[in-house]
């Protein structure tokens, strides 16, 4: 117990005080643009968010959930490799993790049927 303790004490150090709070705020604007339609501004709050997210462990929610997220932003903006590739990462972080599958498995839905359609029509 009181190396779980120790330890929980130190992880707390290692992250900046108010990450938390900035990854939030992320969140926050990420969604915002993307329910406005903004993918590209949505993309790039993903993508911060996402650095900080990172901080919190891979298999933490939290990262599972930006780097879903992601992937669907990058998937309504057209980039559906990269959101192939994102959402591979988050379903499988979540499968480590046993978080936000739910989320990782869409997006990767959302980037597979994005990426068939731009080859069917080129």
């Amino acid at each position: 117990m009181k190396t779980i303790l120790l330890l929980a004490c130190l992880f707390a150090t290692l992250l900046p005080a108010g990450e938390a709070e900035d990854f939030d705020a992320g969140m926050k604007a990420a969604e915002a643009a993307f329910q406005d339609g903004r993918y590209k501004d949505a993309v790039d709050a993903y993508q911060k968010a996402e650095g900080l997210s990172q901080g919190f462990g891979l298999s933490d929610p939290r990262h599972v959930r930006a780097l879903a997220r992601l992937a669907d932003a990058q998937s309504l903006k057209g980039d559906y490799a990269l959101a192939e590739g994102n959402a591979k990462k988050a379903l499988d972080m979540a499968a480590k993790g046993g978080a936000e599958e739910g989320a990782a498995l869409n997006a990767l839905g959302d980037a597979t049927y994005g990426l068939e359609h731009a080859v069917e029509a080129e």
